[in-house]
Formats: C-alpha cells, structure tokens, sequence
C-alpha cells in the first residue's frame, strides 16, 4: 500500500496536481512509518524528491489525510 501510495503521488507531481501529490505522498509516509519500513531503492528514492521538488513542498510531518484515506481518495477518483 504504501509503494502505491507513493506511485500515486508521483505520478499526481508529474501531472501538475501539486496538492494531490502532497496528500498522497504525506499519506505514503504516514504508511511506512505506522508499520515501520522506511528502506527505499536509491530509484525510487530519487522519483519520491523529483516529486517533492516538482510539488515545491518539504515532506509534512504529519500529513493531512491518513494513508487508509488517502488511498480510497485515490481509488475513488475518476
């Protein structure tokens, strides 16, 4: 969940939609950090800052939306 999280996110920053990103990658943070797993491959670490960099935002420390909420956001839109 949270890689898709975070594929999400990426992929919002790449469309422009700067505060889609910013909840789901806040969300995706808030993911691994409930369950504990913060290792990335150097690759998608360098996708997640483009993002950040491209939302022109630091990562929150405490997103706006939970994860669970983030996801059904993403999933239910169209």
């Amino acid at each position: 969940m949270c890689d898709a999280l975070e594929g999400l996110g990426i992929l919002a920053s790449q469309r422009g939609e700067a505060v889609a990103g910013r909840r789901l990658l806040g969300a995706a943070t808030r993911c691994r950090d409930d369950i504990g797993y913060v290792f990335r491959y150097g690759y998608e670490q360098q996708l997640i800052d483009r993002a950040w960099a491209t939302i022109g935002s630091a990562a929150p420390h405490q997103p706006a939306l939970t994860w669970q909420a983030a996801a059904e956001a993403a999933l239910s839109r169209s």
